[in-house]
């Protein structure tokens, strides 16, 4: 057996070094981790901020998709609703003016007055105008729709045509009436 070198051999003060060294080793890594996980680091913050900065990001973006997908039908703006007109983009305070101005039993009749009424710029009259839909029976003289007087016509002596008048009678309805009325000689109005 050969006898060992001097090289691999450590001394008692050398051990006892070591082991301290190990120690404060050890001792230093236990404080950096707890202060990693109770203080968090300028670069923890910095990640936080980007995290909460692209969810607003991401927030907006899906918004702006939502906002697109909604498909906008015409409709009479005497009626605007707030939800109506989030849709549109008009304020709460634009649309509050509009149902203002209804409460007074007046009406709109042009998308100037609209506009005029709600104080909307005029990119976001340009954006509206396509939807608003006035009703027929405004005019541009403000005439308003006369309805034509009812006449009145025994049922007994009513013609195929004239029972096409009344609402909701069509060809076979008024043919059916008439073949009824043959059958039973006539309507009779019971007292």
């Amino acid at each position: 057996m050969k006898p060992r070198s001097n090289f691999f051999r450590i001394s008692k003060q050398q051990q006892r070094g070591l082991l301290l060294l190990i120690l404060i080793v050890l001792a230093v890594e236990i404080l950096l981790l707890y202060k990693t996980e109770n203080f968090p680091s300028q670069s923890n913050k910095n990640a936080q901020d980007w995290k909460r900065f692209q969810n607003q990001i991401d927030s907006l973006k899906s918004r702006q998709k939502q906002k697109e997908s909604i498909t906008i039908y015409p409709f009479n703006p005497n009626y605007l609703t707030q939800y109506r007109g989030y849709i549109l983009g008009l304020s709460p305070q634009e649309v509050q003016r509009m149902i203002d101005f209804r409460k007074q039993k007046k009406f709109v009749n042009t998308a100037k007055e609209f506009q005029r009424i709600t104080q909307i710029s005029d990119s976001l009259l340009e954006h509206v105008s396509p939807y608003l839909k006035f009703p027929k029976w405004v005019s541009k003289s403000n005439k308003k729709f006369v309805a034509k007087p009812l006449i009145k016509k025994p049922l007994n002596t009513a013609t195929e045509e004239d029972l096409k008048k009344v609402y909701g009678v069509g060809n076979v309805l008024a043919d059916r009436i008439i073949q009824f009325r043959n059958v039973i000689g006539g309507f009779v109005l019971a007292d």
